[in-house]
């Protein structure tokens, strides 16, 4: 399958569904748009990030 095949296949979800699911506070997040949003480095997980 292609990336446009996947994009095209899946239905979108608002940003704040996902942060939900994810036990993310939405007090926490710098949106851009529905579909995108920041979130502080406090919450990422170093051991969680692949730095190679």
């Amino acid at each position: 399958m292609t990336d446009i095949q996947i994009a095209q296949s899946v239905k979108e979800k608002h940003i704040r569904e996902i942060a939900a699911f994810l036990n993310i506070p939405e007090d926490e997040l710098e949106y851009y748009g529905s579909n995108k949003a920041k979130l502080p480095l406090h919450l990422i997980k170093e051991d969680a990030v692949d730095k190679g």
